[in-house]
């Protein structure tokens, strides 16, 4: 599956999986750059025939769960470390804000759920 029909799940709240090769990118902006091909196999996240998978899901009304090594990068090359989950051990998945009104942006914190966040409507479905 093309990138950009991932992009076009992603949008309808639908799962999908990447394989990520060195040298992918996902900028602000949502496009999808570099050799990522996604798919959508059954498979749970991990190491397949020597490439990474890793889970998107769009919560409904919410972040996007990020599963899987990933690393997140800001314009300006520095890595953004994740926060820790809340019983202080290091996150086992990465949690993007979707409702722009977070305070420790790019990653959730829950605010989607106190300012009422809601997913557009799914764009429809075009065949082929």
């Amino acid at each position: 599956m093309h990138a950009d029909e991932a992009a076009k799940r992603i949008d309808r709240n639908e799962r999908v999986c990447i394989d990520v090769q060195e040298g992918d990118t996902l900028p602000r902006g949502g496009a999808f750059r570099g050799s990522a091909a996604a798919s959508l196999q059954s498979e749970p996240p991990g190491y397949i025939g020597g490439m990474t998978l890793v889970t998107i899901t769009p919560k409904a009304n919410g972040p996007l769960v990020i599963e899987g090594p990933v690393r997140i990068v800001t314009p300006d090359g520095r890595e953004l470390t994740p926060p820790l989950r809340k019983d202080g051990r290091p996150a086992e998945v990465v949690v993007l804000c979707r409702c722009g009104a977070s305070a420790t942006k790019p990653f959730c914190d829950g605010t989607h759920k106190r300012n009422g966040f809601q997913d557009a409507p799914p764009a429809p479905v075009t065949p082929g």
